[in-house]
């Protein structure tokens, strides 16, 4: 079908729509070296990559003396239910012909479609002997629309249907700053180590809709879209870890992430509201104009918000935002001086909404160096339907890391990539 829609006009909604959140999403690393060895990285870190994975490794004497990485970003992104290119249609619905409408409309699966996006930006992280000093920002989340709510969109208001389900046209996002502090120390055969974190928040948001009110008489839909949000907060999480090398080319790793964390979000709610009618869809506006009229909505929440949730308006938007507890374990085997490689499985211990997609993770890679040249390659899944491939370079300071995410389930196959780039360099 033909994509006549433009590529300016999806970034647009991305970039402004309250849809995309979690702190440490297990397939989205923060090093660009973690996520070429396929995410596994938790036995092989050294120097200021040890900070977020695992404290100990900070005190194993083949640690650096001292190591700094410097203006990293990584960023992820996946759909479920569609591709790339009939999302840009979708953005651009406006533009299409009436059988470019039904094209599109015949690709959307029952469940509706749904994106995520996962960036942070790894500010600075600094370690010598046994400390280190990180900072990270992170913004999350994902937004779904139903197959009927793309209908309207697509063909307007069918009149004298009253069956439309809108209900998983909702969203969530979270953004905010984590300054870490790590520690690591020997303790008889095997090394200890402890990161605090101090956690800033952003912005939280929830989005949802509500049931479509309809007036069969008049010929008339209603479909309310709100979103609740918060800004600013503050908390804490504590990592502990322990490492152990039976032999010096070996090293055994293990590690609870936040095994204690607490993140109390601002109670001064604001609310955005968007209300479209069967005009609106029949005239077909186009998304980037309701994005619009939504953003523009901001206003003090009302007791009659509280009363459509049916619970407190902090309650709902603040549940489950909080850090899952997660356990991993990790080996690394380095055969020679210029060559690791790596495994590793994470599990999530308890439910957190801040803690990203995949709640396991079992991950393989290795690393081969030569001069000032490193070559990664890696595998890892959730250990159900997802999987990922990963692979990296690093020419002397400069990092690279891409990974292309595959699955299948309930919403149908969905794909997703994920970027990292990064500086550091460190001295032995």
């Amino acid at each position: 079908m033909s994509r006549k829609s433009n590529l300016p006009t999806l970034l647009l909604a991305l970039a402004t729509m309250t849809m995309v959140p979690e702190v440490a999403s297990s397939q989205v690393p923060l090093t660009p070296r973690s996520l070429g060895m396929g995410g596994a990285l938790d036995a092989a870190a050294r120097g200021h990559e040890a900070i977020f994975l695992n404290p100990a490794n900070l005190a194993l004497p083949d640690s650096p003396d001292w190591s700094v990485a410097l203006a990293g970003i990584s960023a992820a992104a996946k759909l479920e239910g569609v591709d790339l290119d009939e999302v840009v249609d979708l953005f651009g619905y406006e533009d299409l012909s009436d059988a470019e409408r039904a094209d599109l409309l015949a690709e959307i699966p029952a469940t509706g479609v749904r994106g995520k996006v996962d960036v942070r930006a790894p500010v600075a992280a600094v370690q010598v002997g046994p400390f280190g000093l990180g900072a990270a920002f992170v913004t999350l989340g994902d937004h779904g629309i139903s197959r009927d709510m793309v209908e309207l969109f697509l063909n307007g208001y069918e009149e004298g249907r009253t069956n439309y389900s809108v209900d998983t046209t909702r969203g969530q996002r979270v953004s905010l700053w984590d300054v870490a502090v790590a520690y690591g120390a020997n303790a008889g055969p095997v090394t200890v180590g402890v990161t605090g974190h101090l956690l800033l928040g952003g912005v939280l948001v929830r989005t949802f809709t509500a049931d479509p009110q309809i007036d069969l008489v008049r010929n008339e839909i209603d479909v309310g879209y709100r979103g609740l949000r918060s800004t600013g907060g503050s908390g804490m999480a504590l990592d502990f870890g322990a490492a152990y090398q039976p032999l010096r080319s070996v090293t055994l790793s293990a590690a609870v992430t936040g095994a204690y964390s607490r993140l109390d979000w601002s109670d001064d709610v604001r609310v955005r509201e968007l209300t479209l009618t069967r005009e609106d869809f029949d005239n077909r506006e186009g998304l980037s104009d309701f994005i619009e009229r939504y953003e523009e909505s901001e206003r003090a929440l009302q007791p009659e918000d509280e009363a459509l949730l049916g619970v407190s308006a902090t309650e709902f938007l603040q549940a489950g935002s909080e850090l899952p507890t997660r356990a991993t374990l990790g080996v690394a085997w380095q055969p020679t001086p210029s060559t690791d490689f790596v495994a590793s499985y994470s599990d999530d211990l308890t439910e957190g909404r801040l803690g990203g997609d995949w709640t396991r993770r079992l991950g393989v890679g290795f690393e081969h160096r030569f001069w000032l040249v490193a070559l990664r390659a890696g595998a890892a899944t959730d250990a159900d339907e997802e999987r990922m491939l990963t692979g990296g370079l690093s020419v002397g300071p400069v990092n690279l890391g891409i990974a292309r995410l595959t699955g299948g389930g309930d919403a149908g196959d969905h794909v997703g990539w994920v970027g990292v780039f990064g500086l550091s360099t460190s001295v032995h």
